[in-house]
């Protein structure tokens, strides 16, 4: 169904300015309908434009985003919304799925430890510190071999072997501490180019970030 451009702009501006403000409560919302909007005839950019605002109009106040009541009246500006409240949560664990030993038939892996004794770390990721990390290991059940982030352990002959992966995204270096590579790479190329201590790179991180 078209909608035209004059019907579209009075329903869109019904609310259109808050109080004591020279601005419409809602031109985030414009600039995210004519965001997708690149090429084609100006008929299809504006019904293109009028679908997009109205699934816009309907997500906010789905998710309670939308400064007037079902009347119309103005009841408040929006709190700024929490980023860690809605933030994903981490988890670090084996790249692999199944056990990867040549001599053993591949099968998926099990936890290596219950939950009550899973650790939970400090995580550095990009410049980022987050607390309270779950790490994640696997077990095979035929062969025993361990499977963590960083590294391999596997038995042979009652003597247990470690084995460091290169190809390894997250790594530990601490007790309860773990970095992504980027971290490492930082402060590795800072410990080398301007020849600093590691005390040094700590203070520099701590005085940064």
């Amino acid at each position: 169904m078209h909608v035209s451009k004059s019907r579209y702009t009075r329903k869109k501006q019904a609310n259109r300015f808050l109080a004591g403000s020279k601005h419409s409560p809602f031109h985030w919302r414009k600039n995210l309908e004519n965001q997708p909007i690149q090429h084609g005839s100006q008929a299809s950019a504006n019904q293109t434009t009028s679908a997009i605002g109205d699934k816009l109009d309907n997500l906010s106040k789905l998710l309670k985003l939308h400064p007037y009541d079902s009347k119309g009246n103005f009841w408040g500006r929006l709190k700024p919304i929490s980023e860690k409240g809605i933030e994903h949560a981490l988890v670090i664990c084996p790249a692999v799925v199944e056990c990867e030993t040549i001599s053993c038939t591949p099968r998926s892996l099990l936890q290596n430890a219950d939950n009550c004794d899973i650790p939970k770390v400090t995580f550095i990721k990009d410049s980022r510190i987050y607390d309270n990390v779950l790490v994640l290991s696997g077990r095979c059940p035929q062969c025993q071999t361990k499977y963590y982030t960083d590294h391999e352990s596997s038995v042979s002959q009652n003597t247990w072997s470690k084995y460091y992966l290169n190809s390894a995204k997250y790594l530990k270096i601490g007790q309860q501490l773990w970095v992504d590579r980027i971290f490492s790479k930082a402060v590795l190329n800072g410990a080398y180019s301007f020849h600093g201590s590691s005390s040094a790179f700590a203070e520099f991180w701590n005085d940064t970030f």
